[in-house]
């Protein structure tokens, strides 16, 4: 009963924490897969993870040809607005674990969901890189060479294994649980772009299933629910043999809503009681969350707090600072930014939105005004020695140019009525810009 009740702790905890990604995650991890449908399941909870930051996924051999599995977890990241995460495949793969391993202080945690290849490869090359890693986390039988992940290169298993780098196996076991409709109807009340992915590839199923690879980030975010014994310096992981399927799928509908929550410091949850706002942005804040979120809300209105008006061009930079950290797919304070919209209003105004909208503000010095100055927003992104450079449709910018002009040739500049017509303008772009349809994203442009 002991147990349980810690149990039940935990899920509560886990709960309470369902926020945007944290500005400093627990886990920095790199993924190698082999792109089976568990492996898709488990890399869509990778990536909804609070506390876990994806700095790379690797491609390797398994049922599929690594062109084929490159293909599908591209298609993914896609599909989640992730297309920042560095993908590797073959050579190229040595290259990316390089590069995502570089400038990060932090051990890294290695994932692989299909054999160990393309660890041991990139270790046996680069005999460093082993100082950086604090452990693999590995899915395989426990019975190791009755694993078909063991079986697809045996050899790697054994210079992982002589390597000294803490080795975690994770399985299944013979009670694996059933993905029975439970498990789907509680992914599908989960209001996650994550848990609608695994809802969608479950159900082009043609056969039952079982939680497999999904144990892996499970085990990451919620270790309390597993056993573990220890072997030749080996740790095996498995789930605790008491603990029930619904504690186990609520936890995994937790973990899949983690990221989707507005990440807060002053407050538990960030208001969206209609009640409390004035009525226009009442009237509009409900269709407004479902279609762009809580973050994006969040920050929009925190934005127009602090820049003292609804704005224009602070709510597009509001917009593109949440379309950057989607797209390498982190949280507050991780990005450093160079916003070429100089320093005179309006279009200066932009460089609010892109501040409270990141954490990349001017007291922690992660960003920066260049000299440079473009007609139409734009900045660049970086994390993790990778750069974007995102800047609004040219048809979008000069829609927003002509309305100012509008405004000014109508109502006279800086007017009472000229700032009315700001504000409901700005509240239109607010309710109608989808932040993945109006930017221009050029990786590798500086």
């Amino acid at each position: 009963m002991k147990r349980i009740f810690g149990f039940l702790v935990l899920l509560a905890f886990l709960h309470g924490s369902a926020d945007a990604h944290s500005g400093k995650p627990k886990y920095q991890v790199i993924i190698d897969t082999d792109g089976a449908r568990d492996d898709m399941r488990a890399l869509s909870m990778f990536l909804s993870g609070n506390d876990i930051r994806v700095l790379a996924i690797t491609c390797s051999r398994g049922t599929l040809l690594p062109d084929s599995v490159y293909v599908k977890v591209r298609s993914l990241l896609a599909g989640f607005h992730h297309e920042g995460i560095p993908v590797g495949i073959r050579a190229s793969a040595q290259k990316t674990l390089d590069r995502a391993t570089n400038s990060g202080k932090e051990k890294i945690t290695l994932i692989a969901l299909g054999s160990l290849s393309t660890y041991a490869g990139w270790i046996r090359n680069n005999p460093l890189a082993g100082g950086k890693i604090e452990r693999i986390l590995w899915y395989n039988n426990h019975e190791i060479e009755e694993g078909y992940n063991y079986s697809v290169d045996p050899d790697s298993y054994e210079f992982i294994r002589q390597s000294g780098i803490p080795l975690e196996i994770i399985s299944a076991g013979k009670d694996a649980y059933t993905i029975d409709q439970s498990y789907l109807q509680l992914i599908q009340t989960r209001a996650s772009v994550y848990a609608k992915q695994i809802a969608e590839l479950q159900s082009q199923a043609d056969k039952k299933l079982s939680l497999e690879d999904d144990l892996v980030p499970l085990y990451l975010s919620a270790p309390l629910l597993f056993e573990t014994f220890t072997e030749n310096n080996i740790h095996f992981v498995s789930m605790e043999k008491i603990m029930p399927k619904e504690l186990v799928f609520e936890t995994i509908g937790e973990l899949l809503v983690s990221a989707s929550s507005a990440n807060n410091r002053v407050f538990h949850d960030f208001p969206d009681d209609p009640d409390l706002y004035k009525s226009a942005y009442a009237a509009m804040l409900e269709e407004t969350i479902s279609r762009y979120g809580h973050i994006e809300w969040k920050a929009i209105t925190m934005t127009n707090e602090i820049h003292g008006h609804t704005g224009i061009y602070s709510i597009i930079g509001a917009k593109m600072g949440i379309r950057a950290m989607d797209y390498f797919n982190v949280g507050i304070n991780n990005l450093q930014i160079i916003t070429f919209a100089g320093n005179k209003p309006p279009i200066s105004c932009f460089n609010d939105g892109l501040q409270i909208s990141t954490g990349a503000t001017i007291g922690q010095g992660l960003i920066t005004v260049s000299d440079s100055i473009s007609s139409i927003p734009s900045a660049i992104f970086e994390f993790n020695n990778q750069k974007v450079h995102i800047s609004v449709k040219p048809e979008i910018a000069e829609k927003m140019q002509d309305e100012i002009k509008y405004g000014v040739k109508t109502y006279g500049l800086l007017t009472d009525r000229y700032w009315l017509y700001i504000e409901d303008l700005a509240m239109d772009y607010w309710a109608d810009f989808d932040r993945n349809d109006i930017f221009v994203i050029e990786p590798g442009k500086h």
